[in-house]
């Protein structure tokens, strides 16, 4: 959810900082034109799960080696 600022700053004036007005637009227009020359830029990532980099009964065994002494058995 955006806030807009435009909407806010017309009720209430005294609340504008100076030059929002122009900052606003010149943001827009070079937005615009960097669009214009390099196009939308997207997401170079994915959505894929990583890989796993060992296989899970190797990594229930590497946990299982050192068991907590909380909840070993004490004889």
């Amino acid at each position: 959810m955006e806030i807009d600022w435009t909407a806010i700053f017309q009720a209430r004036p005294d609340l504008a900082p100076p030059g929002y007005e122009e900052a606003s637009k010149a943001a827009k227009e070079k937005t615009a034109e960097r669009y214009r020359v390099h196009g939308r830029k997207r997401a170079k990532g994915s959505n894929a799960a990583k890989p796993k980099h060992e296989s899970r009964q190797a990594a229930d065994a590497r946990r299982a080696k050192y068991p907590s002494v909380k909840h070993s058995q004490q004889d």
